[in-house]
Parts: structure tokens; sequence; C-alpha cells
């Protein structure tokens, strides 16, 4: 299957982009303002003809839009998810064969929400503020361009590299700056493996960069069994300059 990638360079663009690239029955090309695109476009400024262009010499099966902005001013904002969304939904008309489109918003869209409680794809969209609203009009623009498309609307995207302007960003910047994780050379006095320290709900494994969540507090790989027990160490690094096992 041929797909085209737009906005692999986004936080959530190169996850996309890396699982994508796994699956040898896929051909992918991915489009985007940056170097290391197959296809150098910038669709906040580039017209839907240029674009339609492109996709007849492609003649992806797919197009997958993770393409955006997070923060800005509102016009940027609104170039980027809303006009540049406009541009790919009017490029594909214009193609020779049209591709599946698969966008994605925000639950930002659905704006606030009361804590507790369950937010269903059918509920009315309240956005606040530029961003939820521009993607929300990205959003209106697809479902209504009648192209064969879908939008999926992500909740809390969590991982390393989150836009430091996030709240998990900003959260990953104030446990790096306070707290020090736990790893091999760490400053514990007896166990070399330690894996878990202290954070804000949040904690990460020495053994990989995915985040797991926990409980507040000082957090334990083996639930309290001392070091040297035969089972997982305890050793956790907290403020810096206090360690122990």
């Amino acid at each position: 299957m041929r797909v085209l990638l737009l906005g692999a360079g986004g936080f959530i663009g190169r996850r996309v982009a890396d699982r994508l690239f796994l699956d040898a029955d896929l051909q992918v090309t991915v489009l985007g303002r940056r170097d290391a695109a197959d296809i150098r476009f910038d669709l906040a400024s580039g017209s839907p003809g240029a674009l339609a262009r492109f996709l007849d010499a492609v003649a992806p099966q797919v197009v997958i839009n993770c393409a955006g902005a997070s923060q800005g001013a509102p016009r940027t904002l609104v170039r980027a998810n809303s006009l540049a969304v406009a541009t790919v939904c009017e490029a594909i008309r214009r193609s020779r064969e049209p591709a599946r489109l698969v966008h994605l918003g925000s639950a930002a869209e659905y704006g606030p929400v009361p804590v507790g409680s369950i937010t269903s794809e059918s509920a009315e969209p309240r956005p606040v503020g530029p961003y939820g609203v521009s993607k929300l009009a990205g959003t209106e623009l697809v479902l209504a361009s009648g192209l064969d498309a879908l939008v999926l609307r992500a909740f809390d995207v969590v991982g390393p590299g989150a836009p430091a302007a996030s709240l998990f960003g900003r959260l990953a910047e104030g446990c790096a700056g306070r707290w020090s994780w736990a790893s091999p050379g760490c400053g514990c006095r007896t166990c070399p493996h330690s894996e878990i320290s202290w954070t804000s709900g949040m904690s990460r494994r020495r053994s990989g960069p995915r985040w797991t969540r926990r409980r507040p507090g000082w957090s334990t790989s083996a639930g309290g069994a001392p070091c040297g027990s035969g089972r997982r160490p305890t050793c956790w690094c907290g403020p810096r300059g206090s360690t122990g096992c």
C-alpha cells in the first residue's frame, strides 16, 4: 500500500513515521518542510494545485495528516491547523485518484470537560482558545469535504520529546530539573540496577524511554524488597544529593 505522510517532523508524526517504516508492505512517502522529507512542501502557504500534482506523481492510497501547530499566535494556528487542512482536502479532491484521508484531530476540540465525566465522540465541541478552535475548524473541513476521510481526536499524548509548551512537556522538564533518574552510576550506595525514581505520578524505566503511569511519591520496583534479596532492587534517587537503598 502506498502511504503519504504529512507532518512527520512533529511530536506525533515522528512516532507514526517510525511505525509505518516498520511495515514492509507499506510504501511510505514523507511530505513536509524539512530537508529530510521526500517532498518539500509547506501546507500552510502552498497551493492545492501544486499539492495535487505531487499526489498524482506519488499516487498514494492513503494520506495521513499529522501536520499542525500546537502553539503560536492565533494566525499561526489558523494557518497550520485550518488553512493547511483545506489545502490538503482540495488537493486530494483534484487528484486523479483521490486517496483516503486520515486526519489527526485533538481532544482540545471538545473544550473543558468536568472532572470524572466521560466524553463521547458525539459530544458537542466547545473549544476554548485559538488552538482548539483552529483544530475544530480543520476537523469540520475534513468531515464536510466529501472525501473518504476520518478524524482521530488524540487525548493526552505522552512520551519522550513532548513539546515543552505542553502540560506533560512542562512536567517532564520540571522533573528533570529537580529529580535524577535512577541508573548505574547515579550514586546509589549498593545497588547498580535501580530503576524507579520519584515523579509526580509518572516514572520511567531504565531499560527504555517508555513512560508508565504510577502513583505520586517514592516508587520502587519490588514493593519494598531489600537489596540483595534476590528480587528486583529498590534503590531510589531523590532530590540531588539524596540517594539510598
